[in-house]
């Protein structure tokens, strides 16, 4: 995944979690700097990873379930480096999904969209290799129709008209049907994720490197208007 897309999930993800950005005085490294702390007292907390950079999740649940909750995660589920067209970690995700035991009951339906969009993924995967393998369409087809009977497939079908799977099937093209597949089969669940942990009164607090940077650019910059300013006002006054 590119840096531009991934800093735009992480855009979106901090404006969901309501994350806290908060700008250390010393400016120590990012990745040596201790978690923040949240400003209110909740009663369990836990230190986890998000983007590579500490965080705290808490809220009023044992820490159990808090390390419950973030594993399925969509940063968790979905990582920045893995391929959506690699079916490996998607199938290490939806066995993990499975196997999660202990969320609390608002993430019920968080957790039920995820396995079904991540069961299509797989059924896609396979039958994507299985088409490159037969030089045609059908076996793609075969493999994803009962994630798309009865369902509006138009623009779908209309990308794989164009693929040429008698030739090379190119990473774009793949991703582009994986992409209109999933959209047909569930919405993306990333925001019932984040409703639900809000229900919950679960909240990420963390720092990031960039709102580092940003700070001490900005203080920076109103140094230099200062002090350009007490030169202009002595000049003045001469």
């Amino acid at each position: 995944m590119n840096s531009a897309i991934l800093r735009s999930k992480l855009l979106t993800l901090l404006s969901a979690l309501s994350a806290t950005a908060i700008v250390a005085q010393a400016y120590p490294a990012a990745a040596n700097a201790a978690p923040p702390r949240p400003s209110s007292s909740p009663s369990q907390e836990i230190t986890v990873t998000l983007f590579g950079q500490p965080c705290l999740i808490a809220g009023p649940l044992n820490k159990s379930v808090l390390k419950e909750i973030h594993s399925i995660s969509p940063e968790q589920i979905f990582p920045a480096e893995a391929s959506d067209l690699n079916a490996e970690p998607v199938k290490r995700s939806f066995e993990k999904l499975k196997a999660t035991q202990g969320i609390p009951p608002a993430l019920d339906r968080y957790r039920e969209k995820l396995l079904k969009r991540l069961e299509a993924q797989l059924a896609f995967l396979d039958g994507l290799a299985a088409a490159k393998k037969a030089h045609k369409s059908g076996p793609l087809l075969a493999s994803i129709s009962k994630f798309t009977a009865g369902k509006r497939t138009q623009e779908f079908d209309a990308l794989l008209r164009k693929t040429d799977f008698a030739g090379s099937v190119g990473a774009e093209n793949a991703s582009q049907l994986l992409e209109l597949l999933l959209d047909v089969v569930e919405s993306d669940p990333e925001e019932e994720f984040h409703r639900a942990i809000q229900k919950l009164n679960v909240q990420y607090t963390c720092v990031f490197a960039d709102e580092i940077s940003a700070g001490e650019d900005e203080e920076v910059e109103t140094a230099e208007e200062t002090s350009n300013t007490s030169r202009s006002g002595r000049s003045d006054g001469q």
